[in-house]
């Protein structure tokens, strides 16, 4: 994703125009599990990568989706929003 979803033209937009990204690692055994329950907390998911629209203001989740996701649907999935 970080390689080739992310940085394609359409999807960088929109992520530049519309979100704040956060990222949180939690796939080091042993060494991430206060990060892993933060993500369990907050998607009730322990999926691996997983991808999280959050709105600070009212602490609702926008969406949220697992998984490599090709950048057409990656896209559309940002626009949910």
């Amino acid at each position: 994703m970080e390689g080739s979803v992310f940085p394609a033209s359409a999807v960088a937009e929109e992520l530049r125009e519309n979100y704040i990204e956060a990222r949180l690692h939690t796939d080091r055994p042993g060494k991430d599990e206060g990060r892993k329950q933060l993500q369990v907390e907050m998607t009730n998911d322990y999926s691996n990568p997983i991808y999280f629209l959050y709105d600070p203001v009212t602490s609702k989740q926008l969406g949220k989706r697992a998984g490599y996701v090709l950048e057409k649907k990656f896209l559309e999935f940002l626009q949910t929003k």
